[in-house]
């Protein structure tokens, strides 16, 4: 709500200072596309510590579904590579 509202104060500012209406649309595009960038930003920020937390969880799992095989975590990484170099 609030990028709309930039928005329309910007396009309102440059028609009072007597701007074209090409200059207009193309600031205002601009003024979109620096809104939305500092909107994925925010919400990048805001979701950060979730992402964080679901990657600990992930590698958590999986370390434990590693220790009840019984096999150390070279020999896994060991048959790993030689199904890659099969290839």
């Amino acid at each position: 709500m609030i990028e709309i509202l930039f928005l329309i104060g910007f396009a309102v500012v440059l028609f009072m200072t007597g701007v074209s209406i090409m200059g207009m649309v193309l600031a205002m595009l601009a003024g979109f596309a620096v809104m939305m960038l500092a909107g994925m930003i925010g919400t990048l920020l805001k979701l950060l510590p979730w992402l964080l937390v679901i990657a600990l969880v992930v590698w958590l799992v999986k370390r434990q579904r590693r220790s009840r095989k019984g096999e150390p975590e070279v020999i896994i990484n060991e048959k790993r590579w030689e199904r890659f170099r099969r290839r």
